[in-house]
């Protein structure tokens, strides 16, 4: 079983790297099994389809963004600390985490911005993000705008780690400061001090 999992996870590996690199309209199961290297058919014995491995592929790394920012968020608690000093400190754990893996965010950015997201991944990362709207609600005035806030962090987020990705921005202190002004400053007058 181990192995059989161990295999799973060096076809996600693989189809994240090859997509990041081709995009998605020429990752093909020919390129994946090359990057592995194993046999095409192992995709199918695993995942049933190339669009079922794009998927796991897609949803590892939703999955680990969401424990990333859940990781961190204790943060927001903190004793005697004024508002923008914890956000600040749960910002930049998240922001590091998606400079720190290019490739899985190239992935993640092509995969999410396409037709294949809606039509096999939306409902799936809505259920992932589900527990992170519940825990980030009670530092928002109204819960019901909750959705729409994280939805504006999120994005806000991948276009700007998109811009640092491909070269666009480079990745400095002053960056990272007008990133977090820019989402923080958006969202302060929602939030409960």
């Amino acid at each position: 079983m181990a192995l059989k999992e161990n295999y799973r996870e060096l076809l996600i590996d693989a189809v994240v790297r090859v997509a990041a690199r081709e995009g998605l309209d020429r990752t093909t199961t020919k390129l994946i099994a090359a990057e592995v290297p194993c046999n095409e058919v192992y995709i199918y014995r695993n995942f049933g389809s190339k669009d079922a491995l794009l998927q796991a592929a897609f949803s590892r790394t939703d999955l680990r963004f969401v424990q990333t920012v859940l990781k961190n968020l204790d943060v927001m608690d903190a004793p005697g600390q004024p508002l923008e000093q914890r956000c600040r400190a749960l910002w930049e754990p998240v922001w590091r985490f998606c400079l720190a893996q290019p490739d899985d965010i190239r992935f993640y950015l092509r995969y999410y911005y396409s037709a294949q997201f809606l039509a096999s991944a939306h409902e799936l990362h809505h259920r992932n993000y589900q527990q992170l709207q519940a825990r980030l609600s009670r530092y928002f005035i109204s819960s019901h705008d909750s959705w729409l806030l994280m939805a504006h962090i999120f994005e806000t987020i991948l276009s700007f780690a998109s811009h640092v990705l491909c070269g666009d921005l480079q990745d400095t202190p002053e960056l990272d400061e007008q990133v977090f002004s820019l989402i923080f400053r958006t969202l302060q007058p929602y939030m409960l001090p």
